[in-house]
């Protein structure tokens, strides 16, 4: 009878510690995700030691002074001062907390598909109002006495949706036509949904553009970030499993993303530039690379 158990039990021992093995085993893009996360840590915990925030930093805006041009404030002439409403429209602007988990065990093979439907929601955090880093709506504060930044921290299913949200709020705004307004739209991959183009989001950031230019249009400076190449993202999907496969959800044919960006920026010249509206196309993310610390 101990034979027959003994034999058993050798028959059977592979499979249990098979089973052992496969449970315990960590998830190589578990373990990227935490190497990822352990960076992203470290940099801004470096970042406030190094730079901190205080009157160093803004003491000079103080001492700006106001050029007077002669005659009404035009698109041509609009300084940072005049500016009264600010506001900011696409994942590019906002920014993921730190605490950020996964929706899985160490031990489960996760659904990318669910990391980032658990994400999105987490990574609309403002610089204006969830960080005590430097931002361009802080510094605009600094130089206009008058100054009034709109915000929607909220999951929009869309680029369009999104922006109509942030002019609604703004038309609540005592004598918003009168005032000089300021509007970024920073798309990024979580403006679309997984399995979409990349540059799908330059046909949503035009109709975002008609939005606008409709419901506001006087008086309101449009900057669009230009991000054809996702340069940033593919430095670090170079270092990093994880974010290599949450990129790839998003294909992305960078020739035919440079020609629709050159589409939308050739409409933008030909219909989008008076002296009361005007947009501006700007490549800043073209070339941009993240810092270098650790992996990355």
């Amino acid at each position: 009878m101990k034979r027959i158990v003994f034999v058993i039990l050798l028959a059977v021992y592979p499979i249990i510690r098979a089973q052992t093995t496969i449970e315990t085993e960590e998830d190589p893009l578990y373990l990227s995700w935490q190497d990822f996360t352990r960076v992203h840590v470290n940099q801004t915990t470096e970042f406030e030691r190094d730079y901190p925030v205080d009157d160093r930093l803004y003491g000079n805006l103080k001492k700006c002074g106001r050029y007077n041009f002669g005659g009404e404030t035009l698109s041509n002439n609009l300084q940072p001062s005049e500016i009264q409403i600010y506001a900011e429209i696409g994942n590019l602007a906002t920014f993921c907390r730190n605490e950020l988990t996964l929706p899985a065990l160490y031990n489960e093979t996760f659904n990318l598909n669910e990391v980032v439907a658990e994400f999105s929601p987490m990574c609309l955090q403002s610089m204006e109002s969830d960080s005590q880093q430097p931002s361009l709506s802080k510094i605009l504060r600094i130089l206009s006495s008058n100054f009034e930044v709109v915000e929607s921290k909220q999951r929009h299913k869309s680029l369009q949706v999104w922006t109509k949200h942030i002019v609604q709020k703004i038309h609540k705004i005592d004598r918003f036509l009168e005032k000089w307004k300021l509007i970024i739209i920073a798309p990024g991959i979580y403006d679309l949904e997984p399995g979409e183009s990349a540059h799908r989001v330059v046909h949503d950031v035009l109709q975002s553009l008609q939005i606008i230019h409709h419901r506001l249009p006087e008086k309101t400076f449009v900057i669009i970030l230009r991000n054809a190449k996702r340069q940033f993202w593919k430095a670090l999907a170079k270092n990093f499993v994880f974010c290599e496969k949450i990129l790839s959800l998003w294909p992305n044919h960078e020739g035919k993303s440079d020609e629709v960006w050159d589409v939308l920026e050739e409409r933008v010249k030909k219909n989008y530039r008076s002296e009361t509206f005007y947009v501006d196309v700007l490549p800043f993310l073209e070339d941009a690379v993240p810092l270098k610390y650790g992996k990355t």
